[in-house]
């Protein structure tokens, strides 16, 4: 990770949103301002700062988990490739746009080809967060057999279901 991104990933920061690929909600020449943010935090809806080749500004469609690690299906409001970025190469959250001088919230996007993704991310958010409620207060941090049978079939349901949204098996 660039010493530039790190120290954004750390402290948040501000800095000019290029390309075409988010319009309508942020437009070429828009300054978005950053703030970390956790992981489990990030809910579909969502416009998320990662690194990939280069830092990459896109909305959340939602999350799923591979190994441990939580990742995000994200996409660009005016593109159509919808991609997994890990948690670990989110940066932080699109909490303030800039737009001729004047600051607002992000606009929040829906397109009815999105809804079953935030229907879905909906009841992944309160998994996600219950799981981690259970094992930290029940099983006080460990790890447990039975929970990592339920939680990897409720992963690969999950991971089911996102394929055959996006692939057109089940009709939005």
């Amino acid at each position: 990770m660039e010493p530039g991104n790190i120290y954004l990933k750390l402290k948040g920061g501000e800095f000019d949103f290029k390309g075409a690929s988010m319009e309508p909600a942020l437009k070429e020449g828009d300054r978005v301002i950053v703030r970390p943010v956790n992981a489990d935090d990030i809910k579909a809806g969502d416009i998320i700062v990662f690194e990939a080749r280069v830092l990459g500004c896109h909305r959340v469609l939602g999350r799923f988990k591979k190994e441990r690690k939580l990742y995000f299906w994200e996409k660009g409001d005016n593109q159509g490739a919808l991609r997994p970025v890990s948690e670990d190469n989110v940066i932080g959250k699109v909490v303030y746009v800039i737009k001729n001088g004047k600051l607002n919230k992000p606009v929040f996007y829906i397109d009815k080809g999105y809804f079953f993704y935030y229907l879905l991310d909906f009841f992944v958010y309160f998994y996600v967060k219950a799981s981690n409620l259970v094992r930290r207060s029940l099983l006080r941090g460990r790890r447990s057999v039975i929970s990592d049978f339920c939680g990897a079939c409720f992963w690969r349901s999950v991971k089911a279901l996102t394929f055959m949204i996006s692939r057109g098996t089940i009709k939005q």
